[in-house]
C-alpha cells in the first residue's frame, strides 16, 4: 500500500528539535517514528505508555522532590553521606571507590569461575 496520508502536529519547537535529534541519531527518519508510534497506538489499543493524573499525595511528593524536602531527600542525603550511593568517592576505610571494588569482586568471580573450569 502506497504512503500517501500525512499527519500534522503543533508543539514546542525545543520538544521537537531534540526528539528529532534523537530519532536521527537513532538512523530513524522523523517519519518512519511517527510510523513507529501509530503501530505502537495499534498494538496497544491505546496511548503505548501510562498516562494517569497524579493523585494529591504524588503532586506533594513531586512538590518535595522539586524543593529538596520530605522523606526521600532526607534518605538519599544519609545514603550519599554514608557513601554507598556515591560510587566515585572511596569507601570508607579504604582507598577504592565503591565503584571499582565492585569491579574487582566482579573480577575475582569471573576468574574464580575460569580456574574452575578450566581445572
Amino acid at each position: 500500500m502506497p504512503k500517501t496520508a500525512t499527519t500534522h502536529a503543533r508543539m514546542d519547537p525545543k520538544i521537537k528539535q531534540e526528539a528529532e535529534r534523537i530519532i536521527k541519531d537513532m538512523g530513524l527518519s522523523i517519519s518512519a517514528a511517527h510510523e513507529l508510534f501509530y503501530r505502537k497506538i495499534i498494538a496497544h489499543q491505546g496511548i503505548p505508555f501510562e498516562m494517569r493524573v497524579p493523585n494529591k499525595e504524588t503532586l506533594q511528593s513531586m512538590q518535595e522532590a522539586r524543593e529538596g524536602v520530605g522523606k526521600s531527600m532526607k534518605q538519599f542525603k544519609t545514603c550519599w553521606m554514608t557513601f554507598r550511593c556515591y560510587p566515585s568517592a572511596p569507601h570508607p576505610g579504604s582507598k577504592k571507590t565503591i565503584y571499582e571494588q565492585d569491579r574487582q569482586r566482579q573480577a575475582d568471580r569471573l576468574t574464580g569461575q575460569a580456574k574452575r573450569v578450566a581445572g
